[in-house]
């Protein structure tokens, strides 16, 4: 209530939430009210309406009728679109699930190219270790500012996948508990696509848990850098946060999978009994 400003309060309002499993709750009320306010049975105002002058008669009948063919249009949309079956789901989940293998090989690429840079920085910083000519700590130092730079470069990288990393396992499970709580299919060909469907799940979860193995070789590479100059301690520390959130996406997929596998053993347990 204190975040609504001081001349609506006296109105009713509605709380929302903009999570995905119940933004349908705020669609469904905000139909309820217009399709009430169409037939009369709801009225409501705001500050402008209550105390300025009130709209043309003619106006307020033409803003319902352009509500009511709003909705109208809405009600045959959701028709016309049909019921989603089994294979169209398991169609969409694939394309969620190769997003985030593709953005998964990205950061394999990237973190080979970083790993041959880093390599080779550090034969050369090795080697100038062992002398002791003049200049040497200048071109230590040059090369762990490269080294920085390479390390920002690589987090970089990272950061740009996991928005589009987030938003691929969301799309997954929202598609799959669509298709859980729908489905009817009992059928021996829809058990044994279901049953080929769960193999890869399994399959792709264990790939994930291998690479959360490497992500985490890597974040523990990165802190081993920071102890060499200012540059690379302050990149050190933005990379492990990097990998960090990386490790985080990975094991929310890994539970996204678990959730999955152990729903659709429930369901295959329920077709068979």
């Amino acid at each position: 209530m204190d975040s609504v400003p001081f001349d609506l309060q006296p109105y009713r309002f509605i709380p929302y939430s903009t999570r995905y499993d119940q933004i349908d709750e705020l669609k469904d009320e905000l139909r309820r009210i217009a399709i009430g306010a169409i037939k009369g049975t709801i009225s409501f105002g705001n500050p402008v309406t209550d105390f300025g002058a009130e709209p043309e008669g003619a106006e307020r009948v033409l803003d319902e009728v352009r509500l009511s063919d709003e909705i109208g249009n809405a009600e045959e949309s959701d028709e016309e679109e049909g019921e989603a079956g089994l294979l169209d789901f398991i169609l969409e989940a694939q394309q969620s699930l190769q997003d985030i293998t593709d953005r998964t090989e990205r950061l394999t690429k990237k973190a080979q190219t970083y790993n041959q840079r880093i390599t080779k920085r550090t034969e050369i910083m090795t080697s100038l270790a062992d002398s002791t000519g003049f200049g040497t700590a200048s071109r230590m130092h040059k090369e762990a500012a490269g080294s920085a730079l390479d390390l920002e470069k690589y987090t970089e990288g990272i950061r740009e996948e996991l928005p589009g990393l987030h938003d691929s396992w969301t799309a997954f499970e929202q598609g799959f508990s669509a298709w859980y709580v729908s489905v009817k299919d009992e059928s021996q060909v829809a058990r044994d696509t279901v049953v080929n469907f769960r193999a890869r799940m399994e399959n792709f979860r264990n790939s994930v848990k291998k690479a959360i193995i490497g992500v985490q070789s890597s974040r523990d590479a990165a802190k081993g850098l920071g102890r060499l100059s200012r540059e690379l301690n302050r990149a050190s520390r933005k990379s492990v946060q990097a990998h960090e959130e990386l490790i985080d996406e990975l094991e929310i997929g890994v539970s996204v999978l678990d959730r999955v596998l152990g729903l659709i053993d429930q369901h295959l347990e329920a077709c068979s009994s």
